[in-house]
């Protein structure tokens, strides 16, 4: 069986490859930025959380600084939305990360469906419920009914955030799919400019791909009304405990 710490060092230089691909300065991180990403390890921050974070601190620098500027090249810059995203996760699995297994097993499968009568999946489906009922057309509204059959079909054994960051994918492309050609047509404009000032400013392909990603969420959220599921879903919850609490 291998040995966890061989497991923890192998993170730890994905990681590490991973940030200097952003920068390509250097072949390996300064002492302080090992610390910060031993001090996430530590703590448990999953490796997508720390990609997710840096990434959204990359597009949020490209949005405000000047054209000449190069990419932050020091971790500590990214920390606060490392954090950000890691207090969001946490949250989710605070919320219940596994749904109770339900009584029956989907047909043909052998893998029972997530029981939504609780927890964080049945939260997440009221908030798609009631955004498919809001919805003003047939395209948006196949779109929130599709997310809704599938999370209902998610199995037991899953974890429900995970479950639901995948589902956000999903919603994400179906919405751009839904919207109008000049919307759309804003959004893949934004996305390529970008990521073509990444590339100018030295960002490579791995980071390139998971800030394309970041843009293409902020673009959709500006342009569609695009909400992060999990996000969502724990929006309703705290506002459900504050009812009950009142």
């Amino acid at each position: 069986m291998d040995h966890p710490d061989a497991d923890h060092r192998e993170t730890l230089e994905r990681l590490e490859a991973y940030f200097l691909n952003i920068t390509r300065k250097g072949l390996a991180l300064r002492s302080g930025d090992i610390d910060v990403l031993k001090d996430w390890q530590k703590r448990g921050v999953p490796e997508d959380v720390v990609r997710r974070g840096v990434a959204e601190g990359v597009r949020r620098f490209l949005a405000t600084a000047e054209p000449a500027a190069p990419l932050p090249a020091v971790l500590r810059y990214y920390r606060t939305f490392v954090e950000t995203e890691f207090a969001t996760w946490r949250r989710a699995v605070e919320q219940g990360r596994i749904v109770a297994v339900a009584a029956s097993p989907l047909p043909g499968t052998g893998a029972a469906p997530a029981n939504l009568s609780g927890g964080l999946g049945a939260v997440a489906k009221a908030w798609l419920v009631d955004e498919r009922d809001r919805a003003t057309d047939d395209a948006t509204r196949a779109v929130w009914a599709g997310a809704i059959e599938r999370l209902s079909s998610v199995a037991a054994s899953r974890s429900m955030v995970q479950a639901l960051e995948d589902l956000d994918e999903e919603v994400l492309a179906g919405l751009l799919a839904a919207a109008a050609p000049e919307v759309r047509a804003r959004v893949d404009q934004r996305v390529r400019d970008t990521i073509e000032d990444a590339r100018r400013r030295g960002a490579g392909v791995d980071a390139r791909t998971d800030l394309e990603a970041a843009e293409r969420r902020a673009a959709a959220t500006e342009e569609c009304g695009y909400r992060n599921l999990l996000e969502a879903a724990l929006e309703q919850a705290r506002k459900g405990t504050a009812g009950r609490t009142a």
